[in-house]
């Protein structure tokens, strides 16, 4: 991947879909904006506030005042799902080559933005990805299975890249399923199959919060599953993070390079099992969503900088 030339450069602007993220989207902002070296910088930021009611949309507000880059806020009376918010972002920077979408509840690594944008000088590519990294107490149960899974995630996006939460994508100006549970994999299957590649850039790291709860990690988990294996079905467009052959060769790998607790192991193959079949068996109850995901209370939290630092 050759380095960012000036002349390279697509025109690019940055799209966060939130709802209720006052404790991370100032810092959030702050990170998104004050990260770029002179002469390379997005063209401008869009927000879209789903029905907010912690302050969000004030900090928004007050950070757009100062913001070195120009801050467009729209605000929803009423929450339409992550999809489609995805939808209002595509549109409103659709005269923009290249779109960053970067979910409301992260923060990126190191040069993170500009490691992903750097994909794009090649042509063919049309999705880059980075490693998500859970952040919480390692004495955590949730979290040391978090850690776990994006583990083997890592491994497995490495022969079969994937799109993350934070994904960047060549602006095609078409649409994603509205309804749909997981908006990353249908912008990954919409470059796909419009013949562009997609790339994993592991070296662009993204703070995620883990879990602290089994609750919030089966209701996390088990919307995922349902959503990938109901893209699966409808467009016939397959994640390698569902294949068992897949999850079983970076278990292997795994255990090989760093170990592994097979404590740690058992309950989450118990955990993921049940997720799988039970997600499958509501899918064969033919749902209708709505893009709507059920909340994730404990992740709703500011992250721990002593726990972040690269």
């Amino acid at each position: 991947m050759r380095p960012l030339e000036k002349s390279a450069i697509p025109s690019f602007g940055i799209g966060i879909p939130c709802h209720n993220e006052a404790h991370n989207i100032r810092q959030l902002l702050e990170n998104i904006t004050h990260s770029w070296p002179a002469g390379l910088s997005p063209q401008r930021i869009v927000v879209i506030s789903s029905a907010s009611t912690d302050g969000t949309d004030q900090y928004i507000k007050e950070f757009a005042m100062t913001s070195p880059v120009p801050i467009t806020l729209q605000v929803e009376n009423k929450r339409t799902g992550k999809s489609s918010s995805v939808n209002k972002i595509i549109q409103a920077l659709s005269d923009l080559e290249i779109i960053m979408l970067i979910s409301a509840d992260v923060l990126p690594g190191e040069n993170c933005l500009k490691k992903l944008l750097s994909a794009f000088t090649n042509p063919s590519v049309g999705v880059a990805g980075g490693r998500p990294i859970p952040e919480g107490s390692e004495k955590n149960l949730t979290v040391q299975i978090s850690r776990l899974l994006w583990n083997l995630h890592h491994y497995i996006a490495g022969i079969n890249p994937k799109s993350t939460e934070i994904t960047v994508f060549r602006n095609i100006r078409n649409y994603i399923d509205k309804n749909s549970l997981v908006d990353e994999a249908e912008i990954e299957r919409m470059l796909s199959q419009e013949g562009y590649r997609v790339v994993y850039i592991p070296e662009a790291t993204i703070w995620i919060k883990a879990p602290l709860s089994l609750k919030d990690y089966l209701v996390s988990r088990t919307r995922v599953t349902l959503g990938h294996i109901l893209m699966a079905k409808k467009n016939n467009y397959y994640l390698g993070t569902l294949s068992m052959k897949k999850r079983l060769w970076a278990i292997s790998k795994l255990w090989k390079e760093k170990g592994l607790s097979p404590l740690t192991l058992l309950i989450a193959a118990v955990l993921e099992t049940w997720i799988y079949f039970f997600a499958l068996c509501k899918s064969l109850c033919k749902p209708k969503g709505n893009g709507i995901w059920s909340m994730s209370k404990s992740a709703k939290r500011a992250f721990d900088a002593a726990k972040i630092e690269e």
